[in-house]
């Protein structure tokens, strides 16, 4: 069965008020579609990789609102790094440990690296995870980072800035197998039953209040 647009011809009005054409209706209706996906792949607001959006971005770069952030966990929980220099970056760019996505990174500065920098750590937070996670959220990983950056003492007096390890470093398989068979995992679990138990209290607070 023939299609109308079989013989349909299209004339196109330019800028300029002349008249472009005639153009068949299916050859017009076939560059339409192929300008809305070039336009649709080159905005990076319509792009399936959330790292597009940062398109405009360098690959490192400061942030006023992660900088704040960061001041106000470091001086509340990190006494320790009172005198420490701290430069906090956003990237664009994936992180990953042992082949798993991270959200950040807390690097020694030291070197090179150092002497530019003028800083004794670099944390370093993924702005994809940044953007999507809630205030909460952004406080608890800014607050881990710093964690990661410690110190040792020496018996001149001096002292050395380092990267501190996790407290503990296990496999989620040999919980459910052997339980929590050394005191590290021991010492965590009560960690986690006290925050259990407050929240608890606080949703018993709030029953109570309503």
């Amino acid at each position: 069965m023939k299609n109308w647009k079989d013989d349909t011809t299209i004339e196109i009005s330019t800028p300029d008020g002349k008249t472009t054409g005639p153009i068949p209706a299916k050859e017009f209706s076939r560059r339409v579609k192929e300008g809305l996906k070039k336009m649709a792949a080159s905005n990076p607001t319509n792009s399936t990789n959330p790292k597009d959006k940062y398109s405009d971005k360098p690959d490192y770069w400061r942030d006023s609102a992660l900088d704040k952030l960061a001041e106000e966990v470091r001086m509340k929980h990190h006494e320790h790094l009172h005198d420490a220099e701290i430069s906090y970056l956003m990237t664009k760019k994936p992180m990953n440990r042992g082949g798993k996505a991270i959200a950040g990174k807390a690097k020694l500065s030291k070197g090179l690296i150092g002497f530019y920098s003028k800083a004794d750590f670099i944390i370093i937070i993924d702005a994809a995870y940044w953007d999507n996670f809630d205030v909460p959220q952004r406080r608890a990983l800014v607050d881990h980072e710093l964690k990661h950056c410690s110190y040792e003492d020496h018996e001149e007096g001096n002292r050395t800035w380092i990267i501190r390890g996790h407290d503990i470093e296990e496999f989620t398989d040999i919980v459910d197998r052997h339980g929590l068979w050394h005191d590290d995992l021991k010492t965590f679990d009560q960690a986690v039953g006290r925050q259990l138990e407050l929240g608890l209290n606080e949703k018993a607070g709030d029953k109570k209040a309503s």
